[in-house]
């Protein structure tokens, strides 16, 4: 197989994954996810049924990797436009565009985040690898932030992650349990709580 061979179908089975992606997502958000089949599936995308689990284990895999392929590019596209330096804009700056997606996609949101507290097998692993991704994304853009001077050298990183990562899924799901996804709204929400973690609630001598 030369390479332009091996680069064509490569390119191939991104466009397959990709139709299969976007099929899910008009399926799931139609029918609902329960109620959406596999068969439903590779008729809407225009493919077999076994070529869709060439590229997903099964249906949850399905619905991880539909969010996770967006979600992990609009965070690319957010850390490599962000600011230079000021925390908290840089953290703003990186949720802002997907609390816009998660807007644009309010009902299979709703899906994700109740079948992900369930999860197991192979999209329970997405997930975890998905979840070590952003904590790893965090403590990297806080450790620039501390070298900088904008946080104490003492600060523990791994306890800063753990409570932005904690600010955000509340976020998330306090947007999805209103009748209407507000991003912009719930942006302002984050500001404040992230606001005030930087600030620190211990009174000052």
């Amino acid at each position: 197989m030369t390479p332009k061979t091996g680069n064509r179908r490569e390119q191939m089975k991104a466009q397959t994954r990709r139709l299969i992606l976007d099929a899910a997502y008009e399926l799931f958000e139609e029918k609902g996810y329960e109620a959406a089949t596999m068969r439903e599936l590779a008729a809407r995308a225009g493919v077999g049924v076994g070529t869709i689990f060439q590229h997903f284990a099964d249906k949850a895999s399905l619905l991880v990797a539909a969010f996770e392929d967006d979600l992990d590019r609009i965070a690319r596209q957010g850390y490599e436009t962000m600011p230079p330096r000021d925390i908290r804009a840089q953290l703003l700056h990186i949720c802002g565009p997907v609390l816009q997606f998660y807007e644009s996609r309010t009902q299979l949101g709703r899906v994700l985040v109740q079948q992900g507290l369930f999860l197991t097998g192979p999209a329970a692993e997405q997930l975890g690898e998905l979840d070590m991704v952003v904590a790893q994304r965090l403590h990297r853009l806080l450790s620039q932030a501390r070298d900088r001077g904008e946080l104490r050298p003492d600060v523990d990183l791994e306890t800063v992650v753990g409570i932005l990562w904690g600010f955000y899924l509340n976020t998330i799901l306090f947007g999805l349990k209103a009748p209407v996804f507000d991003a912009e709204t719930l942006l302002q929400l984050l500001a404040k709580q992230v606001g005030q973690l930087l600030e620190g609630i211990g009174a000052r001598s």
